[in-house]
């Protein structure tokens, strides 16, 4: 057999090697006088490598997506299944095989269509990370409640070449909320649909009413603090919130901020459920003493010489607090049947429901003591 047929049939025994997976085999290359075949011996070697390397990376890439517990599905420009891994069809019921090419409409809802369309063409469009909440529909047809995040793919030209979805199943974590008092079960509900804004979480209607005040009045000098505030109904509920919210972990362009009383209720809420390395601002401790980047306390900045509990009202000048409270003492009935305690707390409530209502015809100026509590917020907005 001539020297070059030799060599024909050693470089065809040695691909068919490679086509059997021997990627770790070098073609050796001879006879250097025939500078064809050696073009053709270094090219293939060339390529072997190359194949090496991206089998590898295929390999260990498909191990990542298999080894995730939450659902994971690559999607091309149109919407159309290019991949998925193995809890797909724990989930689901539908093997890969199934899926391919079908368009991700086969797993959700009709009434979400056009909105997974919407957010398919704003992810290759602006290149962000969209999340929403939607419900999968597996094979024999039962619905999964799920949080979506759909992030980019790019090839090695840095170019878009596809959409990860990555869905959490949820359905333990919506029971949790059913759990909930209707009030926060609300708030939740508004948390969990993609907040738009940082949200603030407040222990009642009156932090609420109070800070949304004095943001509007302030707002030429706060315009970057714009905020959704939430009503938490006691300091209690916040931390219950925070948490449910971090566990479903699609949370991830914006900051929520708890705000306490600064009070022995709120002290203990943030010793217990946040870390204090960077006090005044304090995150909240998650996943084996983690503390978040997301999730944030603070208690109301008193000033040095006051020695009370302080409460939202007290950013007012005393003169504000003094006039609701003539107002309500004088619509209390103190003859009837009715304990010192109890006239008490009901000239307490009355006087904060007054002075509630009454804020939104104040000054500007009667909002300059919450400038303490905006500069705070503004910090945890930067970092």
């Amino acid at each position: 057999m001539a020297s070059s047929d030799k060599q024909l049939q050693y470089m065809q025994d040695f691909l068919i090697n490679i086509a059997e997976g021997n990627f770790d085999a070098k073609l050796n290359i001879s006879n250097r006088s025939d500078k064809e075949l050696v073009a053709m011996q270094v090219g293939i070697n060339m390529l072997v490598e190359e194949l090496k390397s991206t089998t590898i990376s295929r390999v260990f890439l498909n191990s990542i997506y298999d080894s995730i517990n939450d659902i994971l599905v690559v999607l091309n420009e149109k919407g159309e299944i290019q991949r998925t891994n193995n809890i797909v069809e724990t989930l689901l019921f539908y093997p890969e095989s199934e899926l391919l090419h079908q368009s991700i409409e086969k797993l959700i809802r009709v009434e979400d269509f056009e909105v997974v369309k919407d957010y398919i063409r704003n992810v290759f469009d602006n290149r962000e990370t969209q999340e929403i909440g939607l419900n999968f529909i597996t094979k024999n047809n039962s619905s999964i409640p799920v949080a979506c995040s759909f992030s980019v793919l790019y090839n090695k030209q840095h170019q878009p070449s596809g959409i990860l979805l990555v869905a959490k199943n949820i359905t333990a974590l919506l029971q949790a909320k059913n759990n909930l008092q209707t009030p926060v079960k609300n708030n939740f509900q508004s948390l969990f649909h993609t907040p738009r804004k940082d949200a603030l979480l407040v222990e009642g209607k009156h932090d609420k009413i109070h800070i949304e005040t004095a943001l509007q009045y302030l707002s030429i000098e706060y315009p970057d603090l714009e905020f959704d505030v939430f009503d938490m109904n006691g300091a209690a509920n916040i931390k219950r919130m925070m948490i449910l919210l971090e566990s479903f972990g699609h949370i991830t362009k914006h900051k929520i901020i708890a705000i306490y009383d600064n009070d022995k209720m709120g002290l203990s809420e943030i010793s217990q459920n946040f870390n204090k390395t960077n006090e005044p601002i304090f995150r909240l401790t998650v996943k084996k003493g983690k503390p978040s980047a997301i999730f944030y306390g603070i208690l109301l900045p008193e000033p040095i010489d006051f020695m009370e509990d302080f409460t939202i009202e007290n950013f007012y000048t005393s003169d504000k607090y003094q006039q609701a409270y003539k107002e309500a003492v004088s619509k209390i009935n103190f003859l009837s049947n009715k304990s010192i305690n109890t006239i008490n707390d009901n000239i307490r409530d009355e006087s904060k429901n007054i002075l509630a209502n009454s804020c939104i015809s104040f000054q500007k100026s009667d909002f300059e003591n919450f400038k303490p509590l905006f500069e705070l917020l503004r910090q945890i907005k930067a970092l």
